[in-house]
């Protein structure tokens, strides 16, 4: 992303949507998220009473285990899609009259923050003028 600050800022994407996957997003918005926050539930299991048996905690968890090979295929699957990849799911799935309607939101937008831009910019160069 590129930002740009001020009334008419915003952001920009800075590589085309074709190359930016998914995963990367998520990293950058939430880069120590996991899928599963190991508990160790074998250490408090109660079939074990006072304290757990040495096999029991010897190495990795196995619920652990499987879940970190269940994030490695999410992470991979996540990797292979893109911004594109989720942009034409939405099109194929939004009804035409809303991807209309949303295009038009999104030039109105972009035509209010221009003149804005212009508004503020002329109103700079006026006020330079003066002093």
């Amino acid at each position: 992303m590129q930002a740009t600050e001020g009334v008419g800022g915003g952001f920009v994407l800075a590589r085309a949507p074709e190359r930016i996957a998914v995963h990367d997003i998520l990293a950058a918005v939430d880069p120590d998220r996991t899928l599963f926050e190991c508990a160790e539930i074998r250490r408090h299991c109660a079939l074990f009473g006072e304290g757990p048996p040495s096999w029991s905690v010897t190495g990795m968890c196995r619920i652990h285990l499987f879940m970190q090979e269940a994030e490695r295929a999410l992470q991979q699957f996540l990797a292979s899609k893109t911004l594109a990849d989720l942009g034409r799911e939405f099109e194929r799935k939004a009804p035409d009259q809303f991807l209309r309607d949303a295009e038009s939101w999104f030039q109105l937008r972009r035509s209010e923050r221009t003149t804005r831009r212009r508004r503020t910019s002329g109103g700079r160069s006026a006020k330079r003028r003066r002093s």
